[in-house]
């Protein structure tokens, strides 16, 4: 049986049960690089919507903050002040990326320590998940690992 979980900041977000065809394989490296593809393009539309593509859109900035961030970062986006956070989550290989895959489990993430600051929110900022993962998410890479199974199973 093959399970594919995705948790952010500890909640499982994907919980999907395979168990045809899988007890013959022991390497879903394949299917979790798919997913990994997937999570970066799902993430660019992420940040490219402030938060709408996956929870409907992230908080306004403080009107203190929004000024200092006008004069210091002009033009910047809500969790885009560098940009190294967006690139660790949206770009293959960037510095700050986590992208772990192994034959039964990938990571992905960012490594910055502030990333999960806006996952969660603190007591003085409010959650602002760039990780949100819609059903459509879920059910697409539920699809996505039964149409590699399948593919498998063909070619057996």
């Amino acid at each position: 049986m093959f399970v594919l979980k995705f948790s952010i900041a500890g909640q499982d977000q994907v919980l999907r049960t395979f168990s045809r065809w899988t007890d013959a394989l022991s390497d879903f490296s394949p299917a979790l690089e798919k997913i990994a593809d997937d999570f970066l393009e799902l993430e660019a539309s992420q940040f490219a919507s402030e938060g709408k593509t996956g929870s409907g859109g992230w908080k306004a900035l403080s009107p203190d903050y929004a000024a200092w961030k006008a004069v210091h970062y002009p033009g910047a986006k809500i969790l885009e002040r560098d940009g190294w956070l967006r690139d660790s989550l949206t770009v293959k290989d960037a510095p700050f990326g986590v992208r772990e895959i192994t034959p039964t489990q990938a990571v992905l993430g960012s490594s910055l320590p502030y990333a999960m600051y806006h996952q969660t929110g603190t007591r003085k900022m409010p959650a602002r998940p760039p990780i949100e993962l819609s059903e459509s998410d879920k059910t697409r890479w539920g699809k996505l690992v039964h149409k590699w199974l399948y593919e498998m199973a063909r070619s057996i």
